[in-house]
C-alpha cells in the first residue's frame, strides 16, 4: 500500500473517530496537525482523541 493511500485510510478512520468524539468532522478543525500526528504514528483513535481536546 502507497504511503498515499495509508494517509487516506487513516484519515478517514480519524474522521469518523472524531465524529463520535465531539460531532464534528475534521473540516470543521483544520488548524489541527493531522499530517504530524501521521507521521508521529498515532493511531486514528489517539489523533481524534487529540484533536477533540483541541476543539473544546
Amino acid at each position: 500500500m502507497s504511503e498515499r493511500s495509508r494517509w487516506r485510510e487513516w484519515m478517514a478512520a480519524t474522521d469518523d473517530e472524531l465524529h463520535k468524539l465531539t460531532g464534528l468532522r475534521s473540516d470543521r478543525l483544520v488548524r489541527w496537525d493531522y499530517l504530524g500526528a501521521f507521521d508521529d504514528g498515532l493511531s486514528p483513535e489517539e489523533a481524534a482523541a487529540r484533536a477533540a481536546v483541541e476543539a473544546e
